[in-house]
């Protein structure tokens, strides 16, 4: 596959290097980035075709560099690999490279299996710019509340998998100030969180006229038993447990959305 641009991202010089030396014998021309903040920047200005992602880079995590990337209309479309070494070779084989509807290959990768997953996702974007009526974007955004970060990357890789926009807060007192900023179309809120728990975030929420219908779903490690009452009480429209099941969790927001 010729003539097409390909962003790589990794803080390791001699991946970065071979990586992108394969790639360009291969007829792509590469751009490459160490970290999530040029990853965004880099991606934006140059519209590559695919964007083959490290997970643990040194500033901003690769889940959080791709939710970013999908909340702007230039970069939403644009396929990305997750190339990490947070992935098993075992997960990587049983799954086929699928992994919560994202291309994941584990490090070190089977090159060609790697070429061919390339041509295969270029071929789909190039298919649905042509025709944007394939191509499935919910359009609504989802503030996460939470402060668990590998959580909320997770979350964050498989909603914009699912074609959310997703943005997110990190305690209760940042959290009102994303909503009012993001205004999303739903929110899923975390309990214990550092200044000011979710019950409070909900409550304070809730009396925002803005936020009157907006949809709050709770996502909580704790005994449901003992928040399930107080949170709907508080406005929560479901109360979820972690680990969160994906496709109850898609389910519950589908549902959400439309009532």
């Amino acid at each position: 596959m010729e003539n097409t641009k390909i962003l790589v991202v990794d803080d390791e010089p001699d991946q970065l290097r071979i990586l992108g030396k394969i790639l360009e014998a291969r007829g792509h021309t590469v751009i490459t980035a160490t970290c999530g903040s040029d990853a965004i920047t880099l991606a934006r200005t140059n519209r590559p075709d695919l964007i083959i992602l490290d997970i643990a880079l040194p500033d901003i995590p690769g889940g959080e560099v791709a939710a970013t990337l999908r909340q702007y209309p230039q970069t939403s479309e644009i396929p990305i690999i997750f190339l990490s070494a947070m992935f098993s070779k075992t997960d990587e084989s049983k799954k086929g490279h699928n992994i919560g509807g994202n291309t994941i290959f584990a490090k070190p990768c089977n090159l060609n299996e790697l070429q061919t997953s390339i041509e295969q996702l270029i071929r789909q974007h190039q298919v649905g710019r042509d025709d944007k009526s394939t191509v499935r974007r919910d359009g609504k955004k989802i503030l996460i509340v939470d402060d668990d970060k590998d959580f909320v990357h997770i979350l964050q890789l498989r909603l914009a998998a699912s074609g959310y926009d997703v943005v997110f807060a990190m305690d209760g007192v940042s959290a009102i100030g994303v909503a009012r900023r993001e205004n999303p179309d739903i929110i899923l809120v975390d309990i214990g969180l550092p200044a000011g728990d979710g019950f409070s975030v909900i409550e304070r929420l809730v009396v925002l006229e803005k936020f009157v219908f907006t949809p709050i779903i709770v996502i909580t490690g704790k005994d449901l038993s003992a928040v399930h009452q107080r949170a709907t009480q508080a406005g929560a429209r479901a109360v979820l447990l972690k680990p969160v099941n994906e496709e109850e969790l898609l389910t519950t927001i589908r549902n959400a959305l439309e009532k």
